[in-house]
């Protein structure tokens, strides 16, 4: 068993960071494509596709995963139940978006260039819950060699897509070439669709049996209890998230800044310095997959001195893999911008960013503390503080340092989860055990 799940394990780690290799890939082309006031638009909208997405898919995924693992439930009734709500609520987003896009982006954002893209997500946002599902589905089941094949054709579908389209049509807008970009997503999502259902072994988990008692099978109130909680520090999180752009536009304009160098700056800091930070965040997943059954069994059988050195080991290893990229973009700044963006915009902010944002990565393994000691709430009321912390400075800091404002409120807020997490770490594991 054991063996099975570290294979399980290597596929899912060497997938991940293959699919992170084309994800830089992806966006080297694109900084090369669009130049930097495109890419402050793709960053511009990117926050309305993450707020959109929490809400469709409500954490619904996350509980196909859960109740497929286990041997309770019955395939067909949680594939059916959970399709059937991700496409209502899928839906529901959906339309949502059309109907609010005119205010989006003229009022919210300032910037109708951003319509027709805010438009192109509502075709995405069901694509990406029915695969969210289906994709939870493999994961359970343990078939993860379908997922790692998956995920290869996603990106290279979405590489050739963007490519082809924007190469392929000259003299395109600056407005079309973003939203070609969110329609490469689209597109993916397509060809990894096609791709799941015609792996499936039995096709007939995603359709009820006509004798089925849909009233007494339907399993809503199941999925909601498990998927409810995981969406709320998310919805927190990308609510967050959504404003950010906004409330830098509404007050940098107030203050008289014009509206091209808010979206090239905003570009720069979210596109390639941010994005470029957040390069190692694959392996902190691996290391949330592999702590997360290893110190929930610790806590289980109320070893907890062994769950912290587990989390220790995790820190550890976070670390190590956070030292040589931060190492990098200290020493080399310009040249990772360069070789990746084809820019050495953002350098100095790369730099001073480097190593204060080493701090993220160490948060990852007392989050999983946390999860396993069922400390939800918690981790909800951390995460609800963080995001309020991280706006109010925002706010409190955009007259000073304008779009820099957004990193050094990041920073800040980073700080003060590690230390709550760390306080509530300690007091979990061992003030409530004595």
């Amino acid at each position: 068993m054991k063996k099975k799940i570290m294979v399980s394990f290597f596929i899912l780690a060497s997938s991940t960071a293959f699919s992170k290799i084309f994800s830089i890939l992806n966006r080297m082309l694109l900084s090369r494509i669009l130049d930097k006031e495109g890419m402050g638009l793709y960053m511009l909208i990117l926050p309305t596709l993450g707020l959109a997405m929490t809400l469709a898919e409500l954490g619904i995924p996350n509980a196909v995963f859960r109740l497929i693992s286990s041997p309770k439930y019955k395939n067909r009734k949680v594939i059916f139940t959970s399709l059937s709500l991700a496409l209502c609520t899928g839906c529901i987003v959906s339309l949502g978006l059309l109907l609010l896009s005119p205010f989006l982006s003229h009022t919210l954002l300032k910037n109708e260039d951003s319509y027709l893209s805010i438009i192109s997500l509502a075709i995405l946002i069901p694509l990406l819950c029915i695969n969210g599902i289906l994709k939870n589905y493999y994961l359970g089941m343990g078939r993860v060699g379908k997922l790692s094949i998956c995920q290869f054709l996603e990106e290279i579908a979405r590489l050739g897509f963007t490519y082809f389209l924007i190469i392929g049509i000259p003299h395109l807008s600056l407005s079309h070439k973003v939203m070609i970009v969110y329609l490469s997503m689209t597109f993916e999502e397509i060809i990894a669709l096609i791709f799941l259902l015609v792996s499936l072994k039995d096709k007939v988990y995603l359709l009820p049996k006509m004798t089925y008692q849909y009233e007494e099978n339907f399993i809503f109130k199941d999925i909601l209890s498990i998927s409810i909680p995981h969406t709320a520090s998310r919805l927190v999180q990308s609510f967050a998230s959504f404003l950010q752009p906004a409330i830098l536009t509404q007050y940098l304009l107030r203050l008289h800044y014009d509206l091209v160098f808010i979206k090239e700056s905003y570009g720069i800091l979210s596109g390639y310095v941010i994005s470029l930070l957040g390069t190692p965040s694959f392996f902190t997943s691996v290391v949330y997959r592999i702590l997360l059954p290893i110190i929930s069994e610790d806590v289980f059988k109320k070893k907890h001195k062994r769950a912290l050195v587990h989390m220790l080991y995790g820190e550890l290893a976070c670390f190590l893999m956070a030292v040589p990229f931060t190492l990098i973009f200290f020493f080399f700044p310009a040249q990772s911008l360069h070789f990746l963006y084809g820019t050495i915009e953002g350098a100095d902010i790369l730099k001073y960013m480097a190593i204060p944002f080493m701090v993220s990565y160490l948060q990852t393994p007392m989050s999983v503390v946390l999860q396993a000691l069922n400390r939800n709430q918690a981790l909800f009321c951390v995460s609800l503080s963080q995001c309020v912390i991280e706006t109010l400075l925002l706010i409190f800091l955009i007259p000073y340092h304008q779009v820099l404002s957004v990193a050094i409120a990041m920073i800040l807020s980073m700080f003060f989860t590690l230390v709550i997490e760390s306080y509530l770490v300690y007091r979990s594991l061992f003030q409530n055990n004595k």
